[in-house]
């Protein structure tokens, strides 16, 4: 299993957007939005939350399809 939680809930926001919700022991502790670009090309991953050690993270990642 993943040591940042034990639950993992998917939302469909629209035609291009995902939201995830990660949980540990029923609390929140993470979120991230995925996104694809309209034209396909590019993938946005955007998650905020909190690692195990009870540090805060936020980040954002960019693939590029070539």
């Amino acid at each position: 299993g993943v040591a940042n939680f034990d639950s993992l809930s998917l939302k469909q926001v629209d035609d291009h957007t995902v939201q995830s919700t990660q949980k540990k022991g029923g609390k929140v502790v993470g979120t991230t939005t995925r996104t694809v670009s309209k034209d396909g090309k590019v993938l946005t991953l955007t998650s905020k939350g909190t690692n195990p050690a009870g540090v805060p993270y936020d980040t954002v990642m960019v693939y590029d399809r070539k």
